[in-house]
């Protein structure tokens, strides 16, 4: 009899452990799924892997062969696959010469990869991160549409070899740039912006405190009776930008007075003493 009640015993921790084991499963499932992150990485010679979401997906190139979906059911209309749940998706698709172009319904991680040999062109928009490995260029951004144009050598002599390497360091060189730049823009901006609200009378250009021959050209304009923009203009003949702006200086320095009167403005020479 007492053997009985420890066998019943051990059933029932082995019920329990199985119990907790489904909670935990059931709880960490719905994680598991939330950290899906979808991706695309396609190669300059047509491969192409993808883990989509659920729902529309744009399949990148044309004439696609060998495509593979895993985990979920599809259709497939004019180059558009529909999903119905995450997907791996892999294929071998040709693109146009020079030219790789990736379009998607949302934003993803994008990884291009092209010869380092490659004379790059252009690259739209500025790629999140950017390497050179296994004698590959490696973009990545995190976009829905991605453009960049290249071209590749035909022929490969040391002078060539050499040229396009001085030419590929400029890339890589400019595509830093891009990348440092887009990093700190933000901030640039906040700062430009502070500083324009803490002094909203502050002038877009520096005053010198003489006068060059531009300015005394306006003033002698102004002293031989022209009162108005437009008879300064046509007497100084200079561009009407330069001349408002030789105006405002004389106002600053007080060379001369803006009046308003029935809705013009004149500009009246002060005499010092």
């Amino acid at each position: 009899m007492l053997e009985m009640n420890f066998e019943g015993h051990g059933k029932s921790k082995l019920v329990a452990r199985h119990v907790v084991l489904l909670l935990v499963f059931t709880l960490l499932f719905p994680m598991l799924s939330f950290s899906f992150t979808p991706s695309l990485v396609v190669y300059y010679n047509g491969t192409v892997i993808a883990h989509a979401n659920k729902g529309e997906f744009y399949l990148v190139g044309k004439n696609i062969t060998n495509l593979i979906i895993l985990n979920s059911k599809y259709n497939i209309s004019n180059n558009t696959v529909y999903l119905y749940n995450y997907s791996t998706i892999e294929y071998n698709a040709a693109f146009p010469k020079g030219i790789i172009k990736v379009q998607e319904p949302y934003n993803l991680s994008i990884t291009i990869l092209i010869p380092s040999t490659s004379d790059i062109s252009y690259v739209s928009p500025a790629p999140t991160s950017f390497v050179e490995r296994n004698g590959l260029f490696n973009f990545t951004f995190y976009s829905s549409n991605v453009l960049i144009l290249y071209s590749l050598p035909t022929t490969y002599t040391t002078n060539n070899n050499k040229n396009n390497e001085s030419l590929n360091l400029l890339v890589i060189l400019i595509i830093a740039g891009l990348i440092l730049t887009n990093s700190v823009l933000g901030y640039v901006l906040y700062l430009f912006r502070k500083m324009k609200s803490e002094d909203k009378n502050n002038k877009t250009e520096i005053i010198e405190s003489t006068l060059n021959d531009r300015d005394l050209l306006v003033l002698n304009a102004i002293n031989s009776g022209a009162n108005t923009l437009s008879e300064i203009i046509k007497v100084t003949k200079l561009p009407k930008t330069t001349a408002y702006r030789r105006l405002k200086k004389l106002v600053s320095l007080g060379y001369i007075q803006e009046v308003r009167k029935d809705g013009k403005i004149y500009y009246i020479a002060i005499k010092k003493d």
